[in-house]
């Protein structure tokens, strides 16, 4: 485990991994402290409440991720999720004329709309 290659591999494959809580989570912190900054700027009245509205914005985006983050595992638990070269193989068949492959790739995103519908009936309730 003392090898570069073999350090530089695992460096790639953590920052892969967690690339959201290192890079994107603090630019959108960033992104809504200035927006609650901007806002306080355009009108003083603006106090607590606007950054409560602010809060509220990113703790709805939290929201939309679980819901997607539900319908995968959904989709990947309880269904076939269909691979990437499998997917791109269908449509590769599609394009000949295959109707099945067709048909497959619409079941698929059928049960994908299907299983965003469920989780996000299921949040909101």
């Amino acid at each position: 485990m003392t090898d570069k290659t073999d350090l530089r591999t695992r460096a790639s494959e953590f920052w892969r991994r967690n690339q959201i809580l290192i890079g994107h989570l603090p630019v959108l912190v960033a992104l809504l402290v200035g927006g609650y900054i901007v806002l306080r700027a355009l009108d003083s009245r603006i106090g607590l409440e606007g950054f409560g509205d602010l809060f509220g914005y990113g703790l709805n985006a939290v929201r939309a991720a679980l819901i997607i983050f539900t319908a995968w595992w959904m989709k990947r638990k309880i269904f076939f999720d269909l691979h990437s070269k499998t997917e791109l193989r269908l449509f590769e068949a599609r394009e000949k004329g295959d109707p099945y492959a067709f048909w497959l790739i619409v079941q698929d995103r059928v049960e994908w709309l299907a299983l965003l519908v469920l989780a996000t009936w299921w949040y909101t309730q």
